[in-house]
């Protein structure tokens, strides 16, 4: 299971944030509250984040759920 990520905020939209951690992009559906509460993404990559995660998994995806905290 994943609880957190922790790494650089690549793209950020009001229902999804990518972060990259060590090289591979995590795409998480996000809520508004929890886009309010992120840092805006640069252009040049340098903002640092943690989002919390609910990792769910069915026989046809896997998606994950981002929140600013537990």
């Amino acid at each position: 299971m994943i609880e957190y990520l922790k790494g650089t905020l690549v793209s950020l939209t009001a229902t999804q944030a990518i972060i990259e951690c060590a090289g591979v992009g995590y795409a998480l559906e996000i809520s508004l509250t929890t886009q309010g509460a992120m840092p805006p993404a640069q252009a040049d990559h340098s903002v640092s984040t943690t989002l919390w995660v609910h990792e769910v998994i069915r026989e046809d995806e896997h998606l994950l759920f981002g929140f600013a905290d537990q």
